[in-house]
C-alpha cells in the first residue's frame, strides 16, 4: 500500500480495505492533524533521521489493521503493506491513543433531550433517543490470563461493546466493561446508563433495540 495508492482506490473497494467511505476518512485526518500536538505524527521518524510518512497514510495503515478481523499485524499484513512490522504497531497504537483523547468530544450523551417527530420521509418514531445494540471487539491473539471468559459463542476471543447510536447514525454512549462470553443483556443491565436510566431519559423516551436487551420503565 504505496501512499500514492489511497488516491486511486474506487469508493468501493476504499471502503472494503479502510471500513469507512473516502469522504469520512479525510475528515478523520483533518481532525487528527489538528488534534496531534506538534511533533505527534512524525517525531520517532525524525529522531531516526528518516522522512515521516504523511499523516494521512499512518491513519490509513491503522485502519486497515484494525479492519482486518482482529487487528491482525502478522507477517502477511505486514508484506501486503510493504513496511516494517514495528512501524505497523506504532501507526496503529499512535492513532488509537490520539482517537481516545478524542473520545469525550465526539460520543457523549445528549445535552438536551428534545422530542423527534416523525416528519415527511423520517422513519424514526417521537421521542426515540436511539438505538443500541452489542458487537464484539475481537483480539488478535488469545489472552494469557482467564482466556475463557474472552471466549464468545462466534468462537473467538475479545470484549462485549455495548453501544447506542442516534437517529442520525452518530454514537452517543459506549461501554466495553465485559468480555465477550457475557451475553448482551447482563452487560447492558450492569452499565452505570441502565442502573441510572432515570438521569438520562425524560419518562416518554425510549430505545430501540433487538429481543436481547432487557425491557425497563423508567
Amino acid at each position: 500500500m504505496k501512499p500514492i495508492c489511497i488516491y486511486q482506490y474506487p469508493e468501493t473497494a476504499f471502503l472494503a480495505l479502510f471500513r469507512m467511505h473516502r469522504a469520512s476518512f479525510w475528515q478523520l485526518v483533518k481532525i487528527s492533524t489538528q488534534a496531534g500536538r506538534r511533533g505527534y505524527w512524525d517525531h520517532r521518524a525524525i529522531e531516526s533521521g528518516r522522512s515521516p510518512k504523511p499523516i494521512y497514510y499512518q491513519i490509513a495503515v491503522a485502519l486497515y489493521i484494525l479492519g482486518g478481523g482482529g487487528g491482525g499485524a502478522g507477517e502477511r499484513t505486514r508484506i501486503a503493506l510493504n513496511i516494517g512490522y514495528g512501524t505497523v504497531r506504532a501507526y496503529t497504537w499512535r492513532t488509537i491513543e490520539l482517537l481516545h483523547t478524542l473520545l469525550s468530544e465526539y460520543i457523549h450523551w445528549l445535552l438536551q433531550s428534545v422530542p423527534r417527530p416523525i416528519e415527511s420521509g423520517h422513519s424514526v418514531p417521537r421521542h426515540c433517543i436511539g438505538f443500541i445494540d452489542g458487537s464484539n471487539i475481537v483480539l488478535r491473539d488469545k489472552p494469557m490470563v482467564d482466556p475463557e471468559a474472552y471466549f464468545s459463542r462466534k468462537k473467538n476471543y475479545g470484549f462485549n461493546l455495548q453501544a447506542i447510536c442516534n437517529w442520525e447514525s452518530r454514537f452517543i454512549w459506549a461501554s466495553m466493561a465485559h468480555t465477550a462470553s457475557a451475553h448482551d443483556s447482563p452487560a447492558w443491565k450492569s452499565t452505570a446508563l441502565y442502573q441510572s436510566i432515570g438521569s438520562y431519559f425524560h419518562p416518554e423516551e425510549y430505545l430501540l433495540a433487538d429481543k436481547a436487551m432487557h425491557l425497563r420503565d423508567i
